[in-house]
């Protein structure tokens, strides 16, 4: 029974593999027609082959969502071509084929779209560092703060049995005050750039070039 059943097991896994290879094989054959459809501009019928590469249900080469945003760009359809784009960037980072170029296509999508683009620029207001100086919060900005032992009275009472007995705050010298803890004394502290939120760039509206 176990030999039968082992046999039975090892035919469905090879009749599964040889359906995944074929599906592979025809998603490769598909994303190939495809790249030649673009190359000779015929979008709506790369269009309609990538359509069908999705409808294999298949885990997809990540350049499909490329090729269908070239697509989507070269029917008109702007706003689809940014998603497609922004997903593959999103699917692939820096370190994507075809990086470059749908960043491009994004920017191009944008101006067909309404003669504007989004750039990222350096923050000028924290200069790409990220971060601003800001008076510190717990001494508002003047470095120092209330003795914590003698509480700025710069001397101790000690009670004694025949009576109190005055002397010079060890801590702060008699000084009333010491360092703020927060800003070490500097009075400044460095917060998150409001106008980035730290991260040191920022997205900024272009026009165009016709």
């Amino acid at each position: 029974m176990k030999k039968w059943f082992f046999i039975i097991f090892i035919n469905l896994l090879s009749l599964n593999l040889f359906a995944q290879n074929k599906t592979d094989s025809l998603i490769t054959v598909y994303l190939q027609e495809a790249k030649i459809l673009i190359s000779r501009n015929n979008f709506i019928e790369a269009e309609r082959t990538i359509k069908k590469v999705f409808d294999t249900k298949s885990v997809l080469p990540d350049e499909t969502v490329y090729l269908y945003g070239i697509t989507q760009f070269g029917v008109g359809n702007y706003k689809g071509s940014i998603t497609a784009m922004e997903k593959y960037l999103s699917l692939t980072g820096k370190k994507g084929e075809f990086y470059t170029e749908a960043q491009q296509y994004i920017k191009d999508a944008h101006c067909h779209e309404s003669g504007y683009y989004e750039a990222v620029e350096l923050c000028d207001m924290c200069f790409g560092s990220g971060d601003e100086e800001a008076p510190c919060p717990n001494c508002r900005g003047k470095g120092k703060i209330l003795c914590t032992v003698c509480k700025g009275s710069g001397v101790n009472r000690e009670s004694k049995s025949y009576g109190d007995s005055f002397h010079k705050c060890s801590k702060c010298e008699g000084s009333g005050f010491g360092n703020c803890g927060q800003c070490k004394g500097k009075g400044i502290v460095h917060i998150a750039c409001i106008s980035c939120q730290g991260s040191g760039k920022i997205k900024v509206r272009k026009k165009c070039n016709k």
